[in-house]
């Protein structure tokens, strides 16, 4: 499996993925990418992903491309997960 030509879509997808080394590497790239067209479908996934494993790594995932800001910071300080709101 070639990651490096996944698109955005694909990798947000492979972010929710039950393999570790998937998520992983799918966060690395995003990191190296700084792709901001993504963006809607991280914040969607930090609203409403189904464990806070994977909310968590949406928003580290933000962290670590440059694209945090105070909107998504303000966002996940809101959710009704104690965990998140950290």
């Amino acid at each position: 499996m070639n990651l490096a030509e996944a698109s955005g879509k694909e990798l947000v997808t492979l972010l929710n993925h039950p393999n570790v080394w998937h998520r992983e590497m799918a966060q690395r790239l995003f990191n190296e990418r700084r792709d901001a067209e993504t963006q809607l479908a991280l914040r969607a996934m930090i609203q409403e992903a189904s464990t806070l494993e994977r909310r968590l790594s949406a928003l580290w995932t933000f962290h670590g491309s440059g694209l945090l800001n105070e909107r998504i910071l303000d966002a996940a300080s809101q959710h009704v997960d104690f965990g998140l709101r950290m």
